[in-house]
């Protein structure tokens, strides 16, 4: 091997058309349009995923306010349950009968019967 005459001198090459490879150059940055697309779809994804993740966090909140109220009104569901069963119980009572009967002065009028 043979040492170059002139090492600060760099080597001869000759330009290669950007025509006969298919690609442009852009006048602003020197990028080419081929890579400038690729920069458009990768920023057009990230874009979609932060919409995606965007949107599915305004859904996860919608949800839990909705099980919240969900939650709110089984409760109260429960306790009107609650209530209803010993109202039933207490106006299915014999005892209990026989008192109101009494207190309405149905005494000769209506004749209450225990059945077991």
């Amino acid at each position: 091997m043979s040492r170059p005459s002139h090492p600060s001198r760099p080597a001869l090459v000759t330009p290669v058309s950007p025509v006969l490879h298919g690609a442009s150059a852009n006048a602003a940055g020197g990028l080419e349009i081929r890579f400038l697309w690729r920069y458009v779809a990768v920023a057009a994804l990230m874009a979609a995923c932060a919409l995606l993740s965007a949107w599915s966090r305004v859904d996860l909140v919608e949800t839990a306010v909705a099980l919240d109220q969900t939650r709110a009104r089984f409760a109260e569901a429960t306790a009107e349950q609650e209530r209803l069963q010993l109202e039933l119980a207490t106006l299915t009572d014999p005892h209990h009968l026989r008192t109101a009967s009494n207190a309405l002065a149905f005494e000769g009028a209506v004749h209450v019967v225990d059945v077991p």
